[in-house]
Formats: C-alpha cells, sequence, structure tokens
C-alpha cells in the first residue's frame, strides 16, 4: 500500500484518538470557554448522537432497546445500535463510564473514515481503465474522503451515517468487481450485504430497489437474480420490521413518520436551496460549513471551486466524455440508485437540516469520479507528483482549519451541554426533570424524561407548566445561565 496514503490515514488516526482520550468530561457553563479542547458532553458527538449512545448503553445494560424514562425506542438504525451496543458492552465489563464510552465512538468513528476512504479508493480504481493511473486514481480517492472535515463529522457524531457509508462502499466495490455474475454464491453475498446496508439505514431499501431496477435495464442482472437477491435482502431485515411493528403498530420507524411531509409550494423553494447546496457541499471535500457562521463565503468558495474545475478541465483538454464513455455500467446503475435520494427527501422530509447527512451516499459515487478527473487534469502536469502533493497538503490545511474552528476554539455546537450540566449539578437525582430534544440532557442524567410527541398538555399560555402522564411539572429557569440562550426547556415535578 501506498506509503502516502497510510501517512495520511494515520495522521486522521492519531488526531482522531487525541481527540477521544483529551476532550474534557465534564460540562461548559458558558457559550464560549477559554480552553483549546472540545467538551465530550458538546463535541465531536452531537446531540442525535447521545439519542444512539443512549439506547445502545441501556442496551448493552440489559435494558432492551430503550430510551429515556425506559421507553421502547424504534426510531433508531438497528445495525449501528448493535456495534455500538457491543461496545458499551466492552466498556461497562472494564468498569467504564459513560465518559469512556463517548471516547470509544469518536475513535471509532475515526477508524471507521479509515476503512471508508480505503473503499473508496478501491471504487475509485474499480472504475477507471487506465491500469497506469490507478496508483493516483486510489491514493486522490482516498485522501480526499480521510481529509474531507465534513466527513469525519458525520463518522464521529454518534449516528449511524458512518458505518452505513462503510458498508454502502463495500457493497458498491464487491458489485463492481462481481457483477455481472453467473455464480449463485454472488447473488447470495449481494444479497446478504444488501440488507446489512438495510439494517444499517432503512432507506437504502428505495436505493436498492433503484440499483436492482437499473441493473436488470443495463442487463447486469436476470429477472430471477434481482428477485432472489431482493427477497434474501428483505428476509434479512424483515426481523427489525417485525419488531418495529410489534413496539408501535407500524413497519415505519417513529424517526421516519416524525420528519414525513409533503412538499408544497410553500416549503418548496427552501428545500430546493438546502437540497441543491447538499448536493454542491459534497462536491467540495476539501470545504466545512454546516451550522457555521461562515457559511455564506464558504458557499461562495464552494461555487468558486466548482467553477476553477470546470476550468482546468476545459483548458487541460480533458476528455470527459471518454471517461464518462468508459465507466462499468455497474457504477451508472448506482448513480442513478443514489440520486433518487435527492427528489426522495426534497419531496418527502421537512427536515432540511439532514439533508446534506441524508444524502451522503452519494459521496460513495461523486469522490471516486473526482479523483478520475483530477488524475487526468494532473498527468497532463511535467511535474505531476509534486503538484499532487501540494494537493494533499491543501486537503490536510483544509482539514485543519476546519478541525481548529469546530473543535479548539472554545466555541460550544449548542446549549445542550450547559442545560445537561446545570440539571447534574443543580436538580435532585430523584427528582423528574422533562425537557425537549434530550440527547445530550438525558443521556448524562437518567432522571431526565424526554417529552417528544408525548401529548403534554399545557397548563399555562406562556407554557410554564405542563401535565404528562398525570405528572404535573413547572418550567425551571437555569439561573446561571443567564446571558445564553437555554435550550431546551426544562420541567420538573411539582409537588
Amino acid at each position: 500500500m501506498h506509503i502516502t496514503y497510510i501517512t495520511c490515514g494515520a495522521f486522521i488516526l492519531v488526531y482522531t484518538i487525541f481527540l477521544a482520550a483529551f476532550s474534557l468530561a465534564e460540562f461548559p457553563d458558558s457559550a464560549q470557554v477559554a480552553g483549546h479542547m472540545p467538551f465530550l458532553s458538546d463535541k465531536p458527538v452531537g446531540e442525535d448522537g447521545f439519542y444512539m449512545l443512549e439506547v445502545a448503553w441501556n442496551a448493552a445494560a440489559g435494558k432492551g432497546v430503550t430510551g429515556s424514562n425506559g421507553e421502547t425506542v424504534t426510531g433508531i438504525q438497528p445495525l449501528s445500535t448493535l456495534i455500538f451496543a457491543g461496545i458499551a458492552k466492552i466498556i461497562q465489563i472494564t468498569h467504564g463510564d459513560k465518559w469512556t464510552f463517548v471516547r470509544a465512538i469518536i475513535a471509532f468513528g475515526g477508524l471507521n473514515l479509515v476503512i471508508f476512504s480505503f473503499l473508496v479508493g478501491k471504487i475509485a480504481v474499480a472504475i477507471q481503465q487506465d491500469s497506469n493511473s490507478a496508483p493516483n486514481v486510489f491514493l486522490l480517492a482516498s485522501v480526499m474522503a480521510l481529509f474531507n472535515f465534513g466527513l469525519f463529522r458525520l463518522f464521529t457524531y454518534g449516528l449511524e451515517t458512518g458505518i452505513y457509508l462503510s458498508f454502502f462502499a463495500g457493497l458498491i466495490l464487491f458489485t463492481l468487481r462481481r457483477i455481472p455474475s453467473r455464480q449463485p454464491l454472488d447473488i447470495v453475498i449481494f444479497g446478504l450485504l444488501a440488507g446489512l446496508c438495510g439494517w444499517a439505514r432503512i432507506d437504502f431499501g428505495m436505493v436498492f430497489f433503484v440499483f436492482l431496477l437499473m441493473a436488470m435495464r443495463l442487463r447486469l442482472m436476470s429477472l430471477k437474480q434481482a428477485l432472489f437477491s431482493g427477497l434474501l435482502a428483505l428476509l434479512v431485515i424483515t426481523p427489525w420490521l417485525v419488531w418495529v411493528y410489534a413496539q408501535s403498530g407500524s413497519f415505519m420507524p417513529t424517526s421516519g413518520a416524525a420528519q414525513a411531509e409533503f412538499l408544497t409550494t410553500d416549503t418548496a423553494p427552501v428545500r430546493l436551496l438546502v437540497m441543491a447546496q447538499a448536493v454542491i457541499a459534497h462536491a467540495n471535500p476539501w470545504l466545512y460549513s454546516v451550522y457555521s457562521e461562515i457559511i455564506t463565503p464558504v458557499r461562495a468558495v464552494e461555487m468558486a471551486a466548482l467553477v476553477l474545475l470546470a476550468t482546468l478541465i476545459y483548458f487541460g483538454r480533458i476528455d470527459v466524455g471518454k471517461i464518462v464513455h468508459d465507466l462499468p455500467k455497474t457504477y451508472f446503475a448506482w448513480c442513478a440508485a443514489v440520486i433518487i435520494l435527492i427528489p426522495l427527501y426534497t419531496i418527502f422530509f421537512w427536515a432540511t437540516y439532514f439533508y446534506e447527512r441524508y444524502t451522503s451516499p452519494l459521496i460513495c459515487v461523486m469522490l471516486p469520479f473526482m479523483a478520475i478527473i483530477f488524475s487526468a487534469i494532473f498527468a497532463k502536469i511535467e511535474c505531476e507528483k509534486r503538484v499532487i502533493h501540494v494537493f494533499f497538503l491543501a486537503l490536510a490545511a483544509s482539514f485543519c482549519v476546519f478541525s481548529y474552528r469546530q473543535f479548539h476554539m472554545g466555541l460550544l455546537g449548542g446549549s445542550h451541554s450547559v442545560v445537561a450540566g446545570f440539571v447534574q449539578k443543580y436538580i435532585d437525582k430523584g427528582t423528574p426533570v422533562g425537557s425537549f430534544q434530550t440527547g445530550a440532557l438525558a443521556y448524562f442524567n437518567d432522571n431526565v424524561i424526554n417529552l417528544d410527541g408525548k401529548g403534554i398538555i399545557t397548563l399555562c399560555k406562556h407554557c410554564t407548566r405542563i401535565v404528562w402522564k398525570n405528572i404535573l411539572m413547572t418550567k425551571v429557569l437555569p439561573f446561571s445561565l443567564i446571558g445564553l440562550f437555554c435550550f431546551p426547556d426544562i420541567y420538573i415535578k411539582i409537588g
């Protein structure tokens, strides 16, 4: 394996371990702090990630697939929950605590990113025809994945995205090497891998369905093979769907139903804009702009970078048409399959802040193609190797800049970690505490009740008193947080 890839992979692993080991196992008390290491209660694991970690921790402790207040949870992705529960079990056996579990998840995310980058590099090699350029194509694809800070955030956020992308990339690579095939074993393996991807993320079912249609259309698979692999994948995912139905009375996990909303003329402009920004972000692995006050200039740089790339292609006389013509049919089938995610989420889901994460499978087909384009551009330059290494240094510098800004400037990602610390410090552990959006809050405080979608009865117009399951609760203003926007609101039991 090329020493450059090993060096870059080692850099990411060392930094991830450093981040996991030295981030602060405590709660911040203000929106900005003087230190240069993030709080584990705030970053890199995010608010939604703590929901997943809480369920995994409870499952490992023998409490079942439950969240706060012991309620069964169906709105999680099963494969990542099982993997995280396995990690949690190891932590519990070795007498580690929840802080240690967060550190382990961060380290796991970095390792998983290295694996994913390797798979992306191999996909790039598999779809290009020039064996002489294969080493450079592998390096370009894998290093662009490694130093993609947006991917680093997704992989260390505590959700299923990183696991899903690695399994999905592995499935793409398998099909590029073994489909079409006359061997029944290849079709069996294909169906089993697809089933695991379904366990990793439920929306893979739509992606897989489109791929099977395209595979038959392009004569990559026969109708019999497509039906067999599809039924096998469905068989793998069926136990989870049956369990969800037994718990909730619906085959749709609660997370899907909570975010479902049909596109309207009022919501169309915002959804289309955010989705376009998400796709552009995937095409710019050297930039990161999510939830940032510098989002506008970064978006401008993203567009400028794409214009520059198009200019290099034009003046370098890169025959993009030939490159596209030489791509294997299997690759085109996967492109069509992942593109379906764009209209799917735009039309049927209102949670625009998740669009970039939900469409992240696009990266599995975009980065390999971009690597081939860059390889062709650099091949036109006399000092090709030197230019490639400069490009890698620029990617590494970009990663470091965004990492420093996100993790080492003393800025919080939100106030949830502050509220979690307030509850732990000022409210008795035996007192029930109700709140909405209880990721970090419930993960670190066992007395917290998640009030989302629980049929709350409001007793006054200012929502200072509520009733939940015949429990009277009143809003608490964290007096230590004056000057900081307090979100989420917290309620404690009266009497």
